[in-house]
């Protein structure tokens, strides 16, 4: 049997005789840890006669001694259970507790559940039974205790991208459900854009006014919803404009558009503008033509500067035609010799007023004369030179005056050509105006009779003519519009042969298309 370990005897003061009713005494103070009293027996390791306190039994002839008969105590444990914790160790209570002995209830150590919080332990896992605090106590009673970890599920926030007036691509979005005191780390802009800006970060607040991130930038979260607002800036515009550069009429083109970098440019056309005496060639960056050159329609690249274009002119160079116009006197085409040519230099200005009046068309010089060659035989037979070359800027109109002034006799069998006109272009329309005289005391010459000797003139193609009789009166005697000849020439001719005539062409305007 155990030994006593709190020993207190248990004393009876009575003398029994032999014989005497002995009444059994009750345990009294007498303890054990850790057992219980059971009863009395009569040897000490139980094998005896067994006795309850209150039991009776006749005294014999002997002393009697009675032993306190223990048996152990149950204990009981306490556990500790995570609870579908993610992390750490449930604490552990080594100790073994019998009924009634004082638990003190243990903290959580590093007992954790992600998202969520420890609140507590319970007796009963869905938190249903008992619930203690760390360093609450209780009583234990007939039964082992498991408490069981309770969680409480953290509150978790959200980190939302706003475009904040964006005109494309998507915010970026953030799926993570955040716990206070979280790291975010921020979102770069993505395909977010926003026409005529650039993006300059985030914000807290829509006008910038809160706290700002950069793209990677990182910020613990607090116990709040976030929203991120794109920032904006706006970007520089330049401009396109036109410079007439010059021009003496029209307007330069307008570009009213306002062009970031990098945006393409159409070049406009010249439009209305134009310069008196040139073309327009192009647009060029600097005023001199220096700079970079650009045509109508092609593009080019803003930069970030404005552009201004200067209209580049090139002058007109005057159209340059070079004939020839050989009379019928050098090839013998009248069939015999001149009688006289008019003795004034072909290219003096005619003091004739209806001679003037042919020179100037219009007030402009044709820029076309003819001269006499002071290489002639003589005075009385100077024959016009054989070349004439337009320098005007306004050809196809050359003026001839004094073409053929004089008389001459032919037989009526010889050729009918007064003049041939060769090196002219084949395909274009030349128009010939063929003028006669006035006979008055300003012409040296007398006409013997009145005459009706006809001009033509004959090419390849007729395209329009007319033919009227000769006369002295300065009226037109023939207009005609013909194409060359495939070798490049034009006759003028008489209509009919005659024995004697006169020649009398006072002026000559040829026009070509």
């Amino acid at each position: 049997m155990a030994m006593v370990t709190a020993l207190v005897m248990v004393f009876d003061t009575n003398n029994y005789e032999e014989g005497d009713t002995v009444t059994v005494k009750a345990v009294g103070n007498l303890v054990r840890t850790g057992y219980s009293f059971t009863g009395w027996n009569t040897t000490d390791d139980g094998s005896g006669t067994n006795y309850l306190p209150g039991n009776t039994f006749q005294m014999g002839s002997a002393n009697i001694i009675l032993y306190a008969k223990w048996t152990n105590d149950p204990t009981y444990t306490v556990s500790y259970n995570g609870n579908a914790s993610t992390g750490g160790t449930a604490p552990v209570d080594a100790n073994n507790y019998q009924q009634s002995d004082t638990v003190t209830v243990k903290a959580v150590g590093n007992l954790v559940r992600t998202t969520y919080s420890f609140t507590g332990w319970n007796t009963a896992q869905d938190g249903s039974g008992t619930s203690y605090s760390p360093a609450d106590t209780f009583q234990i009673a007939a039964a082992n205790v498991v408490l069981y970890a309770q969680w409480t599920s953290n509150p978790t926030y959200t980190v939302t991208y706003n475009g904040n007036s964006n005109t494309g691509g998507a915010a970026p979005v953030d799926a993570n459900n955040y716990q206070q005191s979280d790291t975010v780390t921020v979102k770069a802009v993505g395909n977010l854009v926003r026409t005529a800006y650039s993006f300059t970060g985030w914000n807290t607040a829509q006008d910038g006014s809160g706290t700002s991130y950069s793209p990677a930038d990182t910020f613990q979260i607090a116990a709040a919803n976030v929203v991120l607002y794109a920032q904006w800036t706006s970007n520089p515009t330049y401009t396109v404009t036109y410079n007439g550069n010059s021009n003496s009429g029209g307007t330069a083109p307008v570009d009213a558009n306002n062009y970031q970098q990098s945006e393409t440019v159409t070049v406009q056309a010249v439009g209305s503008l134009v310069r008196t005496g040139y073309t327009f060639a192009n647009w060029n960056t600097a005023q001199n033509g220096s700079g970079t050159s650009y045509s109508p329609a092609a593009t080019f690249v803003m930069g970030s500067a404005n552009v201004t274009l200067y209209a580049q002119w090139q002058a007109v160079v005057p159209q340059t035609e070079t004939f020839k116009i050989n009379f019928g006197a050098l090839n013998s085409t009248f069939g015999g010799t001149v009688a006289g040519w008019n003795n004034n230099s072909m290219d003096t200005v005619p003091s004739n007023p209806l001679e003037r009046s042919v020179l100037d068309i219009n007030g402009v010089d044709s820029g076309i004369k003819i001269s006499v060659p002071a290489s002639s035989a003589s005075t009385s037979k100077k024959l016009p030179a054989t070349t004439a070359t337009s320098v005007n800027a306004d050809f196809p109109t050359a003026v001839m005056t004094n073409a053929i002034k004089g008389y001459s006799a032919f037989v009526t069998t010889g050729v009918k050509n007064v003049m041939d006109i060769t090196g002219l272009v084949v395909g274009h329309n030349y128009t010939f105006k063929i003028l006669s005289a006035v006979n008055t005391a300003a012409t040296t010459y007398t006409i013997s009779n009145a005459g009706t000797t006809n001009i033509s003139v004959v090419g390849s193609t007729t395209v329009s003519g007319s033919v009227n009789s000769f006369d002295n009166d300065g009226t037109t005697i023939m207009q005609a519009t013909v194409q060359p000849t495939a070798e490049g020439k034009i006759f003028i001719q008489y209509s009919t042969t005659n024995n004697w005539n006169h020649c009398f062409i006072n002026a000559m305007i040829i026009t070509k298309d």
